[in-house]
């Protein structure tokens, strides 16, 4: 599909989401399933570095020190 981005985890490389436009596509496990608008934070289930997919093209993490 045109116009569609992978979101991955800066901290792992792991898939988080596809970005389509300004709505995240989110699919995790056998029957969870999210489209949501940006902004967007989420904790990777492979190594929980806490990641952030603003609108435009700018991706970010937050440490540790943010989470808590």
């Amino acid at each position: 599909m045109q116009g569609e981005r992978e979101w991955r985890c800066t901290g792992c490389g792991k898939l988080l989401g596809m970005r389509r436009g300004e709505r995240l596509h989110i699919r995790f496990a056998r029957s969870h399933e999210y489209v949501v608008g940006l902004p967007a934070t989420g904790v990777c289930r492979g190594c929980g570095t806490l990641n952030e997919q603003a609108s435009g093209a700018r991706t970010t993490t937050l440490d540790a020190a943010a989470r808590l």
